[in-house]
């Protein structure tokens, strides 16, 4: 009877925990604008799942940053489980309903966990009380309305319930569904993983107290169970910020996320006692003295699992107030403290049952008794959320609005149209796709894609490798003035650069968030079209502004202009691209490729796809024990070359062929066949130039007597030179004294320019104009340099955001001005079927080539089809999640069918040694 009578019952008590409550959600769900500062990118990353649903691997995030795969999404799991709401609701109230509901989850975990501890409904109630009226349960959605966080919580609970019946049972079905709930609580926000799930949650698992030892080979065994469990199922989400931690590690620069010396929480420590319910903090320490009282502390180690967790988070909250918490920029205190309410109201429930143990065959005025003692002690928590304290601090929180904005309600409502109103001007188009908006306002960049399908140049959140973060941070750079009052750039220079990053980006709107505009984007006519004054009233006025049509070019486009391949470095491609910026070669001039950093690489590649390829601080595979050159890559180039290919070699910097005499003893100082010189050295040749001229159109309407100096912080600079004869069919250019420094020559059909100057970092060094307007001029030798209009007669379809069609006549090739990532492919569909090669173009968006010598009509498909690493991650995840329900269904059959082929062993053995 009593078995059939506890579900009920237990769904009664937490039926009057949710009506007691319900103020409080309904308080919530109401107040408008939503709130906290990160809440909105909750509801617009669910949009876009809404607007173009795929599974994970195969999704596509356009909005925000260039574009980034969905499936390495800080919380995709909560926009995925939010979308069936969606059907009912606008996308924002969707997400608040939702992230309600996961905080009635977690009083319902908190609840279960809570009786698992104590046996008693009235104790577990009284504790839950405790614990959702304390305000540090609600402050995740307040301060910085950290949405997918709050929402993730409630897996804690959850597993630390399931790890209780491991420990009862042994039953490794529960381990394994616990180390599943932390693994989907990195799908659910995998920046707090480590530290507030899996941590917590492993202190649990390794300091119970039981029959093994803390220190054993089985609770090792579970702990990699539980761990490996975890991460093969989080792991997904946690690469990209391994990723990127790597990957700003390798380029020298530290993550901003992560550091030692950090910002100071003031308010860290404190916030554990003010923050939590007063009557947790007062029960505790009564119980504390009533386990002394009773004699009874000796059985105090039972409840060390909590005690470990409160210890553990008390000592994150003082790292945090001394700011040497190393996450101390990601994370504030207000995310650690939920948790300390939790295991002080869990440590309540294990001093309870130490005093109030079951006792088989207790009389009823024992029983009693007990019922007496919780009335009397629990009482207050049950009255706590009536508290006069707690409304107020409640309602404080409240009135707390992030990134107020009067066109918000609207916002809500999906009425587009009223928010329009409010803060768009005519001329803005808010439903393109073929251009960006430079939006810097935070409050806009939350929500502004749950309403509108305008791409943004930044975002609120994005996955950017430490390249796309220092190309966005050149656009912020160069629009708003920064390079001049801080890098000291000359106005010439960073105005020549916006223009770049303008097309490049494809930026038609910007709003600077009252922050002025660059003066020589400002004061010049043909750059500003239209500008307007929008939401005067409210906090955060707006300063929407438009460029003109001809200083952008769309997202996607068509073109004909030529493709230069850099072989060479990361900074070497970024000099180039500097370069190419100080003269304006923007993508309606040419379409400049990062191609392989070592000259092996070019052996697999198709070089027909390119008009021109520039060999620039290039690199070998064996470098350090070099013995023999990749011939293959070289007689490809110069095949390639005599085909009718333009190649530009750069040996000015540290490359091998800088100074062929160094080599010598190897008899490899002869150079290939493809250079227009036949050997090189490497020295000062002076700290002035002294330049004699030959014949070339690249010198023309140059003022050398305008180069900088030949110095490098104060030390010579030296030059690559022609130490032997020029080949037959080369001709000098330069040469500094009587040594050649740049050469040029007709080789076949092609043409190959050769300069020891290294050029391009000595215009990074001095940022002289002159010297970019000459390798101008060189790049004029190789490529005509003509700007080009728009295409006619080509169609550009974009049927979602993971598939684009581009058809029409008389184009070569794709440029598609979204984030290069493994994953994107291109196959021409007429006049014939071909896979087509997808290339890093620009800062690092993509191109695609049509092949050489096709025409007539033309298609090309350009697909996502998901990084084969989120494939694999996604697969492995999912493959753990179904092995782990599977397990879980089936351990009692899969532990006999175990036990039964022992016993066939050892029956074997056993018959075995009969026979001897």
């Amino acid at each position: 009877m009593k078995k059939i009578i506890s579900p009920f019952l237990h769904l009664a008590v937490f039926g009057l925990i949710l009506a007691l409550w319900l103020p409080i959600l309904k308080s919530y769900n109401l107040i408008s604008p939503p709130m906290g500062a990160d809440f909105l990118q909750f509801p617009t990353f669910v949009a876009q799942l809404k607007n173009d649903l795929k599974i994970p691997p195969l999704s596509w995030k356009y909005i925000w940053y260039g574009g980034s795969p969905s499936v390495f999404d800080n919380a995709w799991l909560h926009f995925y489980l939010t979308l069936p709401l969606t059907n009912f609701l606008s996308v924002i109230d969707a997400s608040r309903i939702y992230l309600t509901l996961t905080m009635v989850a977690q009083a319902l975990f908190s609840y279960l966990l809570f009786f698992e501890i104590s046996g008693s409904i009235l104790v577990s109630a009284a504790l839950t009380f405790g614990l959702i009226s304390s305000v540090d349960f609600y402050i995740g959605l307040f301060d910085g309305g950290t949405a997918t966080f709050t929402a993730t919580r409630m897996f804690l609970p959850l597993t630390l319930w399931l790890l209780l019946k491991y420990f009862n049972s042994k039953k490794k079905k529960f381990l394994l569904l616990a180390g599943l709930m932390v693994g989907l609580s990195a799908l659910g926000h995998a920046g707090s993983f480590l530290i507030l799930s899996l941590a917590p949650a492993a202190l649990f698992l390794i300091t119970r107290i039981d029959e093994t030892k803390l220190i054993s080979f089985s609770r090792r065994k579970e702990m990699v169970i539980f761990v490996a469990t975890s991460f093969f199922i989080g792991l997904v989400t946690l690469y990209p910020i391994v990723y990127l931690m790597l990957d700003y590690k390798k380029n020298g620069v530290a993550w901003a996320q992560v550091g030692f010396e950090t910002k100071i929480q003031s308010d860290a420590i404190i916030g554990l006692f003010s923050s939590a319910n007063p009557y947790l903090w007062g029960l505790f320490f009564l119980f504390g003295v009533l386990l002394v009282f009773k004699r009874k502390l000796k059985e105090a180690f039972k409840a060390l699992p909590f005690l470990t967790i409160l210890i553990y988070i008390s000592f994150s909250c003082f790292l945090l107030f001394i700011g040497r918490h190393p996450l101390s920029q990601a994370l504030g205190p207000g995310r650690f403290w939920w948790i300390s309410s939790l295991a002080i109201a869990g440590l309540i429930a294990v001093f309870w049952r130490i005093i109030f143990p079951k006792i088989e065959g207790q009389s009823w005025f024992s029983k009693s008794k007990g019922v007496f003692l919780t009335l009397i002690i629990f009482m207050p928590i049950f009255l706590s959320l009536t508290l006069p304290s707690f409304k107020k601090n409640f309602e404080d929180h409240l009135s707390q609005n992030g990134y107020p904005s009067n066109a918000m309600p609207a916002a809500i409502r999906g009425d587009k149209e009223e928010v329009k109103k409010v803060m768009v001007p005519p001329w803005l188009d808010t439903e393109t796709k073929d251009y960006r908006y430079y939006e810097i306002t935070p409050g806009i960049q939350t929500w502004w894609n749950s309403v509108f399908s305008l791409p943004l140049i930044k975002g609120y959140y994005g996955i950017m490798t430490s390249k796309v973060n220092d190309w966005i941070y050149w656009v912020d750079q160069t629009i708003l003035g920064e390079y001049v009052w801080h890098f000291n750039i000359s106005e010439v220079i960073a105005k020549q650069h916006a223009l770049f990053l303008i097309d490049w980006y494809a930026i038609r709107y910007l709003d600077i968030y009252g922050l002025p505009l660059a003066d020589y984007l400002k004061n010049d006519p043909g750059v500003v079209e239209f500008e307007a004054v929008l939401n005067k009233e409210n906090s955060e006025p707006l300063y929407p502004m438009k460029f003109f049509d001809n200083l952008t070019s769309p997202i996607i486009k068509a073109t004909n202009v030529p493709s230069v391949l850099l072989v060479g470095s990361t900074v070497a491609y970024d000099t180039f691209l500097k370069l190419l910026a100080t003269e304006n070669l923007n993508s309606r001039y040419l379409v400049p490729i990062h191609g392989p950093e070592y000259i092996e690489d070019l052996a697999k590649m198709n070089l027909d796809d390119f008009d021109a390829i520039i060999l620039y601080s290039y690199q070998y595979k064996n470098e350090k024990d070099f013995n023999v050159r990749p011939r293959a890559s070289w007689k490809k180039i110069e095949d390639w070359v005599k085909k009718g290919g333009k190649l530009f070699i750069e040996t000015g910097g540290e490359v091998i062929e800088s100074d062929s005499s160094l080599l010598s003893f190897k008899k490899l100082d002869q150079l290939p066949a493809v250079f227009p010189i036949e050997k090189t050295k490497r020295e000062n040749l002076g700290g002035n130039w002294a330049l004699s001229f030959g014949d070339s159109p690249m010198i023309k309407g140059i003022d050398f007597s305008q180069f900088s100096k030949l110095a490098y912080e104060e030390a010579p600079w030296k030059l690559s030179y022609a130490s032997g004869d020029l080949r037959s069919w080369a001709k000098p250019v330069l040469s500094q004294g009587d040594k050649i420094i740049l050469a040029q020559g007709k080789l076949g059909n092609g043409q190959v320019i050769w300069s020891g100057l290294n050029l391009p970092y000595h215009f990074i060094y001095y940022l002289n104009t002159e010297e970019a307007k000459f390798f101008k001029n060189l790049l004029s030798e190789m490529v005509p340099l003509q700007k080009e209009e728009d295409l006619n007669g080509v169609n550009v379809q974009r049927s979602d955001n993971e598939h684009v069609q581009v058809s029409g006549k008389g184009f070569r090739g794709v440029l598609f001005k979204e984030n290069y990532w493994e994953g994107w492919g291109s196959k021409l569909l007429l006049p014939k079927k071909a896979d087509l090669s997808v290339y890093r173009a620009g800062p690092y968006f993509m191109y695609v080539r049509v092949p050489e010598g096709t025409t007539g009509d033309l298609k090309v498909n350009i697909t996502y089809n998901g990084n084969k690493i989120g494939w694999v991650l996604f697969i492995l995840s999912f493959l753990t999640i179904l092995w782990t329900i599977i397990y879980f269904f089936l351990e009692e059959k899969i532990i006999k069918r175990r036990q039964m082929k022992n016993l066939k062993s050892d029956k074997i053995a056993w018959l075995g040694k009969e026979d001897e």
